[in-house]
């Protein structure tokens, strides 16, 4: 009996199980700028920041199903949307030119940590608005992707997290 478990748990090991939900980290790429004098005592380390989206968790969605695959597109716009709308200066400014270098590498730090929180919230939001890709003609209405909706249903990654509240209280 133990054989046929062990079988049977290696066979179903390498099925690629229904995931409309892919998803992503993302990698800063920093372009540090000179430090500069900011004023009588003090020094300003500024960066120029862009993002680039990082999949960890493919999607899988069976051949026949457009609107999961609408679905699972719609998770990639908004990560490459966020990412390029996420870009910015970042800069501190402390006594000497080495403290404020420091104080700017932990600055990018927390700049990418609270980027990243915020696309997964919004990743979050996305399924909310769409029920998962059930009501994903709802998307465009939030500033979402749109497209059909699906009608078979797809599991969650393991691991996912609760939903939000939809600002409208539809959930």
């Amino acid at each position: 009996m133990r054989t046929l478990a062990f079988f049977v748990a290696i066979a179903s090991a390498h099925v690629p199980t229904c995931n409309a939900h892919p998803a992503y980290a993302l990698r800063a790429l920093v372009v540090r700028l000179p430090v500069a004098p900011a004023g009588r005592s003090s020094y300003e380390a500024a960066a120029r920041v862009s993002f680039v989206v990082v999949t960890t968790q493919r999607a899988h969605v069976p051949a026949g199903n457009a609107a999961l695959r609408d679905h699972a597109r719609g998770h990639d716009t908004i990560a490459l949307r966020y990412a390029r709308d996420s870009a910015g200066t970042v800069t501190a400014i402390r006594a000497t030119p080495a403290a404020a270098a420091r104080a700017l590498t932990l600055a990018i730090a927390q700049f990418l940590r609270q980027t990243s929180s915020e696309l997964q919230r919004e990743e979050r939001l996305y399924d909310a608005v769409t029920s998962d890709g059930a009501t994903q003609d709802e998307g465009p209405r939030y500033g979402f992707p749109g497209g059909p909706d699906a009608t078979e249903p797809c599991g969650r990654p393991f691991g996912s997290r609760a939903r939000p509240r939809l600002p409208s209280g539809r959930n």
